[in-house]
């Protein structure tokens, strides 16, 4: 075992076959001195942004099944987490399901846990200064578990240039409604950085998303694992992977003026250079840009997500989006394809 005690990443390339990822995993975690223990638990806070399988927007069920392999050949107990989600579309036992991620568990005997259950507690945590009040599942409250790991895939995000370890603890809002909190959503993941303290990213690199995430844009073959020593180390090293310099990204910003991040560079412990890419380019929409500005203002989102207009003002906006993962996604919400989920005011 690596006795590697830096800031390092460690990304190499992989088959997308489940003992080929279990390698690379335990081959990463053992070279950035992350092995763990035998019978640890580790709480995973998955990347299930949508209720089925779609490539680069969530986690491959591949990455998936190598990485309960990999559990089970090192004893390590794995609790699979998520929050409902899509604007109140679907629950997180939906994602479970619909991705082929439940069935994978159930061969593992790893359970997947929602982390939508009540009652919520509520915390306020001063972040730059700012009082950023959000809500925490109990599941966080009871801590039955030794380390809290995330699994981000490589993707662009309309809103915050890129979704990686630290964006995808914003799942962890057990409100399936979490745009209400988009006017404080990069001091809002720094905030559930600091609450939740999650130890460390390992990276599904398989396939990526660049252009219009997290629901669109165009997925990115990089048959790849990183892991990270830490989870602020993660973030600069997929940053350096998607060629985005930090300055592009406020929540990163912030991070690192709240020691989040590490003040060194990198410590690259394989060739990051076959891997870089130079075309993890935004690619916003006129409706993802009004979208941005609406999230700034909460009244402007109760009268266009919660109010007579919204039938009105959705058919519009889904004509103009076409037959995209969103429209798909409101209409299956209509339909009733998912569990409804009501939402709940503060």
């Amino acid at each position: 075992m690596s006795q590697f005690m830096g800031n390092g990443a460690w990304i190499a390339s992989v088959e997308r076959k489940a003992e080929h990822v279990a390698a690379a995993i335990d081959r990463g975690l053992s070279e950035v001195g992350r092995l763990p223990s035998r019978g640890e638990i580790w709480a995973v806070k998955l990347n299930l942004t949508y209720p089925s399988y779609l490539p680069g927007v969530v986690n491959s069920p591949r990455f998936v099944e190598g990485l309960c392999q990999w559990s089970h050949d090192r004893c390590v107990r794995l609790i699979f987490i998520e929050g409902d989600g899509g604007n109140g579309s679907y629950s997180a036992q939906d994602a479970f399901v619909g991705t082929g991620i439940c069935d994978i568990a159930k061969r593992y005997q790893i359970e997947c846990i929602s982390l939508s259950e009540g009652p919520w507690e509520w915390r306020q945590t001063k972040v730059a200064g700012r009082a950023i009040r959000l809500p925490y599942s109990p599941f966080f409250g009871r801590r039955n578990f030794d380390h809290l790991i995330s699994t981000p895939l490589f993707k662009n995000h309309i809103f915050t240039t890129v979704s990686l370890g630290m964006k995808n603890l914003w799942g962890c809002i057990p409100d399936a409604y979490r745009m209400y909190y988009h006017h404080q959503l990069d001091y809002g993941i720094v905030a559930l950085c600091m609450e939740l303290q999650p130890s460390i990213s390992i990276f599904d690199g398989l396939v990526a998303l660049r252009g219009r995430g997290p629901m669109e844009g165009l997925p990115l073959d990089m048959n790849a694992v990183m892991v990270s020593s830490n989870i602020g180390c993660g973030e600069l090293a997929a940053l350096d992977i998607m060629g985005i310099p930090l300055k592009r990204v406020r929540h990163l910003q912030i991070a690192k003026n709240e020691n989040l991040l590490p003040d060194s560079p990198v410590t690259w412990l394989t060739d990051p250079t076959l891997f870089a890419r130079t075309d993890f380019v935004l690619d916003r929409t006129l409706v993802n840009h009004m979208s941005i500005q609406i999230g700034k203002i909460p009244f402007l989102q109760r009268l266009i997500y919660h109010s007579l207009l919204s039938p009105i003002i959705y058919a519009f906006v889904n004509r103009i989006r076409g037959e995209s993962a969103q429209t798909k996604l409101i209409r299956d919400k209509w339909a009733g394809r998912y569990h409804p989920i009501p939402r709940k005011h503060k």
